[in-house]
């Protein structure tokens, strides 16, 4: 591949690790509070945008900040962060 290939699968690969824990742990938070504090839907919905908005933020932030560094490159048989 090339330098944009990498690149690419180091965007993904990174936006992947960081976002899909985060969003499981916001999903077991909603039901947590649904289950055993009783919240109704009306007072999770805010919540829910907020963190989702946090982590939409974060997970891209730290996908496509390295980008313009050239950070993302080969390590063994993956993209991802390292100094050539």
């Amino acid at each position: 591949g090339s330098t944009a290939t990498c690149t690419f699968q180091g965007v993904l690969l990174q936006f992947g690790i960081f976002a899909a824990p985060l969003f499981n742990i916001m999903y077991a938070l909603t039901s947590l509070l649904m289950v055993r504090y009783h919240y109704a839907e009306h007072q999770l919905v805010p919540l829910e945008r907020w963190l989702q908005g946090v982590i939409w933020f974060f997970a891209l932030g730290t996908a496509i900040f390295p980008i313009p560094l050239g950070l993302f490159n080969n390590v063994f048989q993956v993209c991802w962060f390292s100094a050539y």
